[in-house]
């Protein structure tokens, strides 16, 4: 995990004291620890990357809850929630499931967005989702789990977008995202998402149309899952990525 701030950061935390807990999650609640408490440090934070894979169930809410008790209301418990990442501009995270299959969060699609809520200001967002299991096709984060994140706030200057491991059947809640987004983002770039050759074709077909981007670029490994070209029946051709975007690339390994 990489933490920048706008100033000299707190005394350093060791994440390796306790062993209960990968690395990266006893990161993670220490800083939400520190940022809960440090009024000051929740706003010179500006980056957050981890690159090196967080469970999703565990990650930590973005905001956290204050009672208050106005005078005219002394009986009356009212709840405040504060953004925990109030000036967080840079988010990279990579995201794994680390319980058996067995005892599989019901729906994990609600911890991504329980965290993205703390950081209102962001505008580079870069998600890496757990990867697809090859052998059975069946994504740890698909369309029910995105919608829960295509359905939050907007963020008012997302700049840039990328999606890793993103797996659709449906094209809808990633078109409602981006659209939340129309007026700021300007790169869209989707690293080994997958999805039916006919959705692939309508979201290349509405970009142009709601969208104004200046970058699109997909990265692919070429398996049965992923066709953001013309590799089937259906999917758009090169000349329609085109007018996708003002620089439209693909790269494959």
């Amino acid at each position: 995990m990489v933490l920048l701030f706008s100033q000299d950061p707190p005394s350093v935390f060791n994440p390796y004291a306790d062993t209960t807990r990968t690395p990266e999650l006893r990161l993670l609640s220490h800083l939400r620890s520190l940022l809960h408490s440090d009024r000051a440090l929740r706003h010179r934070l500006r980056k957050l990357l981890v690159p090196d894979g967080t469970d999703i169930t565990a990650l930590p809410r973005g905001t956290y809850d204050v009672f208050h008790y106005p005078t005219n209301q002394s009986y009356r418990e009212i709840k405040y929630e504060y953004a925990l990442f109030p000036s967080l501009t840079t988010l990279d995270l990579h995201l794994e499931h680390l319980i058996p299959v067995t005892g599989l969060d019901p729906n994990p699609g609600t911890h991504l967005p329980g965290l993205l809520r703390g950081m209102p200001h962001l505008r580079i967002l870069t998600l890496a989702f757990p990867r697809l299991n090859e052998k059975t096709g069946i994504p740890l984060y698909g369309d029910r789990h995105f919608s829960t994140l295509a359905d939050l706030t907007p963020f008012p200057s997302l700049y840039f977008v990328q999606f890793e491991n993103l797996h659709l059947h449906s094209v809808t809640p990633l078109q409602k995202f981006l659209f939340k987004h129309a007026e700021t983002l300007r790169h869209f770039h989707m690293t080994q998402m997958s999805m039916p050759a006919s959705e692939w074709s309508s979201l290349v077909a509405w970009l142009p149309r709601r969208m104004r981007l200046d970058c699109v670029e997909t990265m692919t490994r070429e398996t049965k899952w992923l066709l953001p070209l013309g590799a089937q029946d259906g999917a758009p051709s090169v000349g329609l990525w085109r007018k996708t975007a003002k620089c439209v690339k693909h790269l494959y390994w």
